[in-house]
């Protein structure tokens, strides 16, 4: 399997990256600097450095040829300007999209974000700085559905560098704490599962730790965005 990986240098991409090509995936890293990508990526024989930004479609001709799967790791720090998350997280998006869109990908996997769907007095206090991220966020998600490829959106709580304490916890109904952190390298884990499944999916899951069942196990479990909407109360514990 060949996997497009945009976002690929950032934390949780980079994880992703390691963990395809250690199970034998070639991997089509998106990077806009290949000298940069290169020193954090190293060199493999199956890893392709693509030189390409998400905020240019005219640079990302061809980023979908021959590839079967496209994960969207990217993200940006910035609120405005031309790396804010207008750019990067719903205009990128789409570029990403509809680059890929003439090739042989057939399954999505983007990782979002937890709260897009919530409302809570707690998530309130938040709201000033939330609503623009949230807004870009949702936009990017709508994209990715609208595609007409097979996905899994991915929401985790807030993310750690740190080891996972726990196994991973794929949930559509519980109400989770505000206050939940989870490890990247379970979300890595849980994001090549997904490009690996087998399963048809069009399905959008909040992510934490906490689960006993393995990601195979319960990725079959995950209802469609069609049939199943997700939780909206949020407690703060």
């Amino acid at each position: 399997m060949r996997v497009v990986v945009a976002g690929a240098t950032g934390h949780t991409g980079r994880r992703a990256v390691s963990r395809l090509l250690s199970a034998g995936d070639d991997v089509r890293a998106l990077c806009r600097s290949p000298e940069r990508a290169q020193q954090i990526l190293g060199d493999h024989p199956r890893l392709e450095l693509f030189a390409g930004d998400v905020r240019h479609a005219d640079s990302l001709t061809d980023l979908g040829r021959n590839a079967d799967a496209l994960v969207l790791a990217t993200g940006t720090r910035s609120y405005w300007g031309d790396n804010g998350g207008a750019a990067v997280d719903a205009v990128g998006t789409e570029n990403v999209l509809r680059a890929v869109s003439n090739g042989d990908v057939s399954r999505v996997v983007q990782v979002s974000a937890f709260g897009l769907d919530r409302t809570s007095p707690w998530l309130s206090l938040f709201s000033a700085g939330l609503n623009r991220y949230f807004h870009w966020k949702r936009l990017a998600e709508q994209a990715v559905r609208s595609s007409g490829l097979d996905y899994y959106i991915l929401r985790p709580v807030e993310l750690r560098e740190r080891p996972p304490r726990a196994g991973a916890l794929l949930n559509q109904s519980a109400p989770l704490s505000l206050l939940r952190t989870m490890s990247r390298d379970l979300l890595a884990d849980v994001v090549v599962e997904c490009v690996r499944s087998t399963h048809p999916a069009r399905a959008t899951f909040e992510l934490c730790e906490g689960g006993r069942a393995s990601i195979a196990e319960q990725l079959p479990r995950m209802h469609s965005d069609a049939t199943r909407p997700l939780p909206t109360r949020t407690p703060l514990w």
